[in-house]
């Protein structure tokens, strides 16, 4: 089969998935933290002149990039926004897949290896989810500048090698700081970057940028300045308005200074590994700063280092293991899909050692592997496990597949190129009838925060999805009460409290009794002597639960399923 006619076909089944994505955006209802992102946000804007003044005036996330650039649409639609949020961020997973293309390319010179690696994240499962319903996790923006810093840093170490010069560093730098600004995990990166660099780099450099003097005394003097403005005793909306335009200036002037680069306006000079590092990395923490606004208020870096113990002090874990994030990306990833990549590893590396292959394209595959293993080692040691923790790094696992079939042409073998399209397929097939199974809930495989024998956040991810059922459930069981009297529903779908209050919540204000039924939602602490008519509950959230009041006289009045699992319980009293 020719070149042409593969592309076409490959090109016509990302078209396909891309199409039943745009599909599921105008599907499915509020998802997760959708409603509570949008939330963050207008409460942001309403306490912004508090900026400097009120702990309470806002909140700061991880990360707050993403929530900065929802802002316009937020302003101008408010809570109605979330279609066009969706969008927006489906754009960035489109970018990503763009990139991901340009850098296989670049590695194998091979045009159809990257179009096979874009078929392959295109049709991913639990990669369909964060395509569509991303905002305060930032999960597109993440993938978009993780693999965007990836790409430039490649092409900079290629050109290093040939020349001595590292290309674009400004631009490098700026791309960094704004995937640590769509997720605090790009940290992680940069020391995959780091490390890898010190290994197998050359240690002097030339670059076409302002002197590491220059850029690193100017980087002291933008952050003197936001420590003086957090410090003296101005008023909130002055030290805003100085911090503002201390940060403006600053990120105006590395953008000018970004473009002369970019035109080799500036000499050639030569740095050190240090100085290189140096200023690479104060500039991105500044720039880092100055995209995610919220830490210009310096309070706020102290609250990010406290941030994973407050979590992990907030009954939100259930009982984490270091060797769940193998259980949660097995089960991103698939059962059949795992077994063939693991011999597809196996398969790769034996062909490459048996023929000492040296090609500077696989040689890189050290520093995906490097940067794969700081992340999941950093993930596997914090006290919880979340599905988005390994999100950047997931990709990468399509990679040996991809550098298998690239092996088996470059080599010319027809043994390896059928077995490496016997292993593409069976991957394609398993992730294609797993995403159009689940759809357009693409995110039940697996769920954001992985099944409960992982040790995943009971946080309701998935309750957002079933409350129109709710609602639609407690109008038949209540048919035969009286039309004008209260019904008093008390929920207890998670153990933590609070996501109880955000479950009542959005049942009291969002979704109405289609009948007229007067009905009040209550999220205090469970007590069988509660005078509520009705308790919801989740056989998937809170099983422990609903085992407790098979034993106190409680009868199961309706199961609520979505897509076959059951996701929420209304129950009544026994009489």
């Amino acid at each position: 089969m020719k070149f042409k006619t593969l592309t076409i076909i490959a090109l016509l089944v990302i078209l396909i998935f891309v199409a039943f994505r745009i599909a599921a955006i105008f599907m499915v209802p509020f998802v997760g933290d959708e409603p509570n992102d949008i939330g963050i946000i207008l409460g942001d804007i309403s306490g912004f002149l508090n900026f400097y003044s009120s702990p309470q005036a806002y909140e700061f996330d991880q990360a707050r990039f993403p929530l900065l650039i929802s802002t316009p649409l937020v302003i101008l639609a408010g809570i109605k926004a979330i279609i066009p949020l969706r969008l927006l961020f489906f754009i960035f997973n489109l970018l990503y897949l763009f990139i991901s293309f340009k850098l296989i390319n670049l590695l194998t010179t091979n045009k159809m290896a990257a179009w096979i690696y874009v078929v392959l994240l295109a049709s991913s499962c639990y990669l369909s989810s964060f395509s569509v319903f991303t905002m305060s996790s930032g999960g597109n923006l993440f993938l978009l500048f993780h693999i965007l810093t990836t790409y430039f840093f490649i092409r900079g170490y290629l050109e290093l090698k040939r020349t001595g010069r590292f290309p674009s560093f400004l631009l490098f730098t700026l791309l960094l700081a704004l995937c640590i600004s769509s997720k605090l995990f790009g940290l992680l990166l940069l020391v995959s970057l780091i490390v890898f660099h010190f290994l197998f780099g050359n240690k002097k450099i030339y670059i076409n940028s302002p002197p590491p003097k220059i850029m690193f005394a100017l980087g002291i003097f933008f952050l003197v300045n936001i420590l003086l403005i957090n410090i003296v005793p101005l008023d909130a909306v002055q030290k805003l308005i100085f911090s503002s335009v201390f940060a403006l200036a600053y990120l105006v002037l590395i953008l000018f200074f970004a473009v002369r680069e970019n035109n080799q306006k500036y000499q050639k000079i030569k740095v050190d590994f240090f100085e290189f590092w140096s200023v690479i990395v104060l500039t991105a923490f500044n720039l880092t700063l100055i995209f995610s606004p919220v830490y210009l208020n310096l309070n706020n870096i102290l609250k990010a280092f406290d941030w994973f113990n407050n979590w992990n002090q907030g009954l939100i874990i259930s009982g984490s293991n270091y060797y769940d994030i193998f259980l949660i990306m097995l089960m991103k990833y698939g059962l059949p899909s795992s077994f063939i990549l693991i011999i597809a590893c196996f398969v790769y590396f034996a062909v490459r050692l048996r023929d000492k292959d040296k090609n500077i394209g696989n040689f890189l595959v050290v520093l995906f592997f490097l940067i794969f293993i700081v992340q999941f080692i950093a993930i596997s040691l914090v006290g919880f496990k979340v599905a988005w923790y390994p999100l950047a790094i997931f990709p990468f696992l399509y990679l040996p597949l991809v550098f298998l079939w690239e092996l088996a042409v470059r080599k010319h073998s027809k043994k390896l190129l059928l077995v490496s399209l016997l292993f593409l397929s069976i991957v394609f097939i398993d992730n294609a009838a797993r995403y159009f199974y689940w759809f357009p809930y693409g995110h039940f495989d697996g769920a954001q925060y992985g099944r409960e024998y992982i040790g995943w956040n009971r946080a309701g991810f998935i309750t957002f999805e079933i409350f129109p059922e709710v609602i639609k459930s407690l109008d038949t069981i209540s048919s035969q009460r009286d039309p004008n009297g209260p019904v008093f529903i008390g929920c207890h779908v998670v153990n933590v409290p609070r996501y109880n209050q955000a479950v009542a919540y959005y049942l009291r204000n969002y979704y109405p009794s289609k009948n007229g039924y007067n009905y009040f939602f209550t999220a205090q602490g469970f007590d069988p002597n509660d005078q509520v008519d009705y308790l919801l509950t989740s056989p998937v959230y809170y099983p422990e639960f609903e085992e407790t009041l098979k034993g106190r006289n409680f009868i199961m009045l309706s199961t609520l399923l979505i897509k076959g699992i059951p996701i929420a319980s209304i129950w009544q009293k026994e009489i």
